[in-house]
C-alpha cells in the first residue's frame, strides 16, 4: 500500500476519535436540545425511546435497486398500509461506483436519497444498512468485483489496509450525502447498520471498529448503530462490536426457539430492547431448486410472539423485487454451487410485483394488535396479457461483425485469463483456442476449475455444455487438428455468502484436450453486451448478413445456440396506460432478455422454479411507440426460431415469446428437496 492510501487511512481513523470527543465533550456540557428531535435506546427500560416516548418498529426491507425508480411510491405506500412504521433496505455499493474510479451513481432506481424522501412522505422511519458488505443474494454479496483486480491478493471483509481504504472512500462519499437525513437532523434514519453478519466470516474485531469509528465521524454520536447477526453465539461473539447494539436474526420458530434466539442477544446485550433484524417471512431461491415457501400461519404465529414480549422485528424481506442483469449471486450448499434466479420475490408479502398476498394481510392483522394500522388496503394491480411478440433472428455469436461490436478488446494469451484478469465484471467471455495437434477421436475436453458455465464449440458447432453447478467439467468432442475450440463461459452469478466471495471467473488455466494442455488461446472480453448497443445494432443491422455467414446446416446443428433474437412491438392504445406483464419463453432453454436495452435478467425455464420474467410497466413506451425486445438465446432456441427453416423451406412464423399476466415460479425442478430453511443460523 503506497503512503498516501495509508495516511488516509489513518487520518480517518484521527478525525473520527476526535469528532467523538468533541460531541461527547459538548452533550456533557449542554445536554441535547429539548425540542430536537431524538432517538435513542433505553437500556433500563429495555426499548427504544423516540423523542422520549417509548417506540416499538416494525419495519421491511424493501431494497430500492431492485425495483424502478417510478414504482417507490407505491411499493413504499403499501408497506404504511401494512402497518410498518419503518422500512430497512441495503445500500449496493457495486452499483454505486461500478468501476475504481471515483465517480458515482445515483441516477434512477439508483436515488437512494430519493428513495428516503419518499419513505418519509409516506411517515415510515428508516433503517440504513450500508455494508459495505450486504449478501442480499447479490453478485459477491454487493461488493465492487474491481476491487478483485485492483488487488488479487486483498483481504476482503477484513482490517487488510488496501481493503479499508478503498471501504473508507466509499463511506466518505456516501454517508456525508447521508447525514441530513439522520433523524436528529429531520430525516427519517433512525439506526445504521455496521458491516452484516460479520460473525459469519470472520471475527476481526479491528475491521469493525474501524467501519464504527468511520460511521461515526460522519453521522455522529446520537444515531443508533447496531450489528446484526444469526442467533447462535459464536455469531455474534465475533460479529458483535463495542459500543455497537448486537442484535440476531432468525425465522418462524416456535415461541420456545424464539426466546432461546433472544436469549443469545441477550447474552452480549444484557439490556435494551429485543431487536431480530431480519426476520423471514419466506426464503431464497435457487436454480434448479424447488420454490421456497413459508405459510402465513407460521409467520403471523412468530411475529405475534416477538410482538408481546416487546421485540422489535425487521422483516426480511417484506418486498423482494428482481435481480436485474447480472447482479443475482451464488450460495455454496454442502460444497454444491447454487446461483439465484432473477426473481427475488422470496414469497415476501408483497410479490415481485408489489402485489399484496394473503401474507401481508395477515402480518397487518397481528401489527394491529400492538399498534395502529391505516384502515385502507391495497388491491392487486392488474397485468397486462398482451400476448405474442414474434421473433427473427439478429445474429450470431460467430458473426465477425458482431464480435468486432461487441467483442471487446481482443487479447491472445498462452493460457486462458480469468475474467478479473480481463477485468471484466459480469456476463460472458468467449476464449478460442486452434488445434495444433492429433487428438484421439473423439477426444475429451476438461476445464476441472472452471466457474461457472461453459458452452462448447469446435468450428462454431455446438458440442455441448461444463458446469460447476452440476459437476460436469469434461466432455467428449470431435475436433481435428486445425480446427478451433470455442468456449463461451458465462458467470452465472459469484458466491454472495461465506469465504467464497473472492472468486475468480473463467475456465482455469488448465484446460486440457485428451492429456494435452490447450495453449495460445485468443479471447473475446464480452461482458454484460450493452443492451442499448445492441438494440441500435439490431434497428440498423442488414439482413443478409446471418445468411452469409452461417449455412443452414450449421444452424440447424447448433439448434439456436449463441444465437440472438429481436422483436419490436406496440402496446394497444387503452389510454396511454402501461401495465406490468411477464414474459414469459416457451421453447427456449436459457439465456437473457432485453426490453428497450434494459436488461430483465436471466431466463431458465427448462430447469425452474422461476419460468416467467418480470417486466415493469416503468420500462415499456406507451401506445403508440415501439417496443424492441431482445433474446440471447445460449443453449437451444425452438425450432420455428432457426432462419434455415425459412431457408429451407418451412415457416418460422411460429417464433414468439408470449406477454402473459401469470407470474410462474415454481415449475417442478430437477433437485426435489430444498436445502435447510434458514442457512445463516
Amino acid at each position: 500500500m503506497n503512503i498516501f492510501k495509508m495516511s488516509v487511512y489513518f487520518l480517518t481513523l484521527l478525525f473520527a476519535i476526535l469528532i467523538a470527543f468533541v460531541k461527547a465533550s459538548n452533550e456533557t456540557q449542554s445536554g441535547p436540545s429539548s425540542n430536537h428531535p431524538t432517538f435513542e435506546i433505553d437500556y433500563k427500560g429495555n426499548r427504544f425511546l423516540k423523542d422520549g416516548k417509548k417506540f416499538q418498529y416494525v419495519s421491511g426491507s424493501i431494497h430500492y435497486f431492485r425495483s424502478t425508480e417510478e414504482q417507490w411510491e407505491d411499493l413504499l405506500q403499501k408497506c404504511r398500509l401494512a402497518g410498518l412504521n419503518t422500512i430497512s433496505t441495503y445500500v449496493a455499493w457495486n452499483l454505486h461506483q461500478p468501476t475504481s474510479e471515483e465517480k458515482f451513481n445515483y441516477e434512477g432506481n439508483l436515488n437512494l436519497f430519493k428513495f428516503i424522501e419518499i419513505a418519509q412522505k409516506n411517515n415510515l422511519l428508516v433503517i440504513l444498512r450500508p455494508g459495505p458488505y450486504i449478501d442480499s443474494e447479490r453478485d459477491m454479496g454487493g461488493l465492487p468485483v474491481w476491487l478483485l483486480w485492483e488487488k488479487p491478493d486483498m483481504k476482503l471483509r477484513t482490517s487488510d489496509l488496501e481493503y479499508s481504504y478503498f471501504v473508507s472512500r466509499w463511506f466518505d462519499e456516501l454517508l456525508p450525502k447521508l447525514q441530513p437525513y439522520l433523524y436528529e437532523n429531520g430525516g427519517p434514519i433512525i439506526m445504521v447498520q455496521v458491516e452484516n453478519e460479520y460473525g459469519s466470516y470472520a471475527c476481526d474485531k479491528e475491521y469493525t471498529g474501524f467501519l464504527r469509528d468511520v460511521i461515526r465521524f460522519h453521522l455522529g454520536q446520537n444515531v443508533v448503530l447496531f450489528s446484526t447477526d444469526g442467533a447462535a453465539d459464536g455469531m455474534v461473539k465475533c460479529g458483535s462490536v463495542p459500543e455497537v447494539y448486537p442484535t440476531v436474526d432468525f425465522g418462524t420458530e416456535s415461541p420456545a426457539s424464539i426466546n432461546s434466539s433472544f436469549a443469545v442477544q441477550r447474552k452480549y446485550a444484557p439490556s435494551g430492547p429485543l431487536i431480530n433484524s431480519e426476520f423471514y417471512p419466506g426464503w431464497i431461491d435457487h436454480w434448479q431448486k424447488p420454490h421456497s415457501k413459508v405459510s402465513t400461519e407460521a409467520v403471523t404465529t412468530a411475529l405475534d410472539a416477538m410482538l408481546a414480549i416487546g421485540g422489535n422485528v425487521n422483516i426480511y424481506i417484506f418486498h423482494g423485487g428482481t435481480s436485474f442483469g447480472f447482479t443475482n449471486g451464488a450460495n455454496i450448499d454442502g460444497g454444491m454451487y447454487d446461483p439465484s434466479p432473477t426473481s427475488y420475490d422470496f414469497d415476501a408479502p408483497l410479490s415481485e410485483a408489489g402485489d399484496p398476498t394473503e401474507k401481508y394481510f395477515g402480518i397487518k392483522k397481528v401489527i394491529a394488535k400492538y399498534m395502529p394500522v391505516p384502515k385502507e388496503n391495497p388491491s392487486v394491480s392488474p397485468k397486462g396479457a398482451y400476448g405474442k411478440v414474434s421473433l427473427k433472428k439478429l445474429t450470431g455469436l460467430f458473426l465477425p461483425e458482431f464480435l468486432t461490436l461487441f467483442g471487446g478488446i481482443r487479447t491472445h494469451s498462452t493460457l486462458p485469463k480469468s475474467f478479473e484478469e480481463l477485468q471484466v465484471a459480469y456476463g460472458f467471455v468467449l476464449y478460442q483456442v486452434k488445434v495444433n495437434f492429433v487428438p484421439s477421436d473423439p477426444a475429451v475436453l476438461t476445464a476441472k476449475q472452471l466457474k461457472d458455465r461453459a458452452y462448447i464449440y469446435v468450428d462454431h458447432e455446438f458440442q455441448g455444455i461444463l458446469s460447476r453447478q452440476e459437476s460436469i467439467y469434461s466432455i467428449p468432442i470431435m475436433a481435428r487438428k486445425g480446427q478451433t475450440i470455442s468456449l463461451l463461459v458465462e458467470n452465472q452469478g459469484r458466491v454472495c455468502y461465506g469465504s467464497q466471495i473472492n472468486e475468480n471467473r473463467g475456465p482455469g488455466t488448465n484446460v486440457t484436450l485428451g492429456s494435452n494442455v490447450l495453449r495460445n488461446w485468443e479471447i473475446f472480453p464480452l461482458g454484460e453486451l450493452d443492451g442499448k448497443k445492441l438494440t441500435k445494432y439490431s434497428l440498423g443491422l442488414k439482413s443478409n448478413l446471418i445468411d452469409n455467414y452461417e449455412s443452414p446446416l450449421t444452424e440447424m446443428k447448433n439448434r439456436g445456440s449463441g444465437s440472438f433474437y429481436v422483436g419490436n412491438f406496440t402496446l394497444p392504445s387503452l389510454n396511454g396506460s402501461v401495465l406490468d406483464t411477464f414474459v414469459r419463453l416457451d421453447g427456449f432453454n436459457k439465456g437473457m432478455v432485453w426490453i428497450n436495452g434494459f436488461n430483465l435478467g436471466r431466463y431458465w425455464p427448462v430447469v425452474g422454479p422461476q419460468v416467467t420474467l418480470y417486466l415493469p410497466a416503468p420500462l415499456l413506451k406507451p401506445h403508440p411507440a415501439s417496443n424492441t425486445f431482445l433474446v440471447f438465446e445460449l443453449e437451444r432456441a425452438p425450432d420455428a426460431c432457426l432462419a434455415s427453416i425459412s431457408l429451407l423451406g418451412g415457416d418460422n412464423g411460429g417464433c414468439f415469446i408470449n406477454l402473459t399476466d401469470i407470474h410462474v415460479l415454481d415449475l417442478p425442478t430437477p433437485f426435489k428437496t430444498s436445502k435447510p430453511l434458514f442457512k445463516k443460523n
